[in-house]
């Protein structure tokens, strides 16, 4: 399972036949369990770390999840700390009302494609069961744009609680720390519309295929980031996949890419200093993750918490 931006794709299987067949993948829980903490993805460990330019100017950079459980959404002191002693709160992408309501209006085809046209009957039908509790109904669940139907179910049931996103905002504003973001959510959303049609149709199908294990993985996943093993959370992809050129193609868009983009922006914080910047925490371990790219291009790395 990798969850990334609210999108979970896992590999267990929860519809014996039909289908969901095809998409049937053993999971392999020794395996996982031997990868924790690997010390061949660099910077593994932590979620808060302290990033220094030549010139002493320095911002801290902490790995956040998208979840309303509230051992994450508790915030760590150190970080908690940290944030309020800061001048900027930069948050992954900002959640203001236009920001939802882009995303309202986003997740709907514009045209006359139809949902239910392109899924196959049962994988919709089970869609359709599925959907309830996520905020859209069945007369509005055909006109939904696939990316948007696996972003949405592709996570545990929302619940009537902040998220960890929406808990450091409120932590920011008592503090009368400046709030900005490193993305527009017409940014995010363009880079998940640019997804090909044909590679949403597939992640949705898997993750209708395997809503059961998303939910009863969603826990492990938790564990790892309250243990801070960022590691841990990257093994999770080693899992073989359905169609790994689609997995490729979407961690490609929506992980490295953007990883790109937000260094530029990161560095520009660093120039002005004293900065806290929030972005999930996929995005900071590995050789292409943050921290690494902050690390080649000259920035000290100093793991906090």
């Amino acid at each position: 399972m990798v969850t990334l931006n609210g999108v979970t794709i896992v590999r267990a299987d929860d519809i014996a036949n039909g289908t969901c067949k095809p998409y049937r993948q053993e999971t392999n829980n020794t395996s996982r369990k031997n990868t924790k903490l690997a010390d061949n993805i660099p910077y593994g460990k932590g979620l808060l770390w302290k990033i220094t330019g030549t010139d002493d100017k320095f911002i801290h950079l902490f790995g956040t999840m998208h979840s309303q459980d509230r051992l994450v959404t508790d915030l760590p002191p150190r970080a908690r700390l940290q944030l309020v002693k800061s001048d900027k709160f930069v948050m992954e992408v900002l959640l203001d009302e236009a920001a939802n309501q882009a995303f309202s209006e986003a997740i709907y085809f514009p045209d006359d494609r139809r949902l239910d046209q392109l899924l196959q009957p049962d994988i919709y039908s089970k869609l359709a069961e599925k959907i309830t509790g996520y905020g859209i109904s069945q007369e509005m669940l055909p006109h939904l744009q696939p990316w948007a139907a696996f972003t949405l179910v592709g996570r545990p049931r929302p619940v009537n609680a902040p998220t960890q996103d929406m808990k450091l905002m409120q932590v920011a504003r008592s503090a009368n720390v400046e709030i900005t973001a490193l993305e527009t959510m017409q940014e995010l959303l363009s880079t998940l519309q640019g997804i090909p049609l044909a590679d949403q149709v597939e992640i949705l199908n898997d993750t209708v295929c395997n809503h059961a294990a998303i939910l009863k993985q969603a826990r492990e996943l938790i564990d790892l980031y309250l243990a801070r093993d960022l590691a841990g959370i990257i093994k999770l992809n080693d899992e073989p996949h359905h169609d790994e050129a689609v997995f490729n193609r979407y961690i490609e868009r929506m992980l490295y890419a953007r990883n790109k983009r937000m260094l530029e922006k990161l560095e520009r914080h660093l120039e002005q200093g004293n900065t806290f910047v929030a972005v999930g925490a996929s995005h900071l371990p590995g050789e292409r993750g943050l921290l690494n790219l902050l690390a080649e291009n000259g920035y000290s790395v100093e793991r906090v918490y």
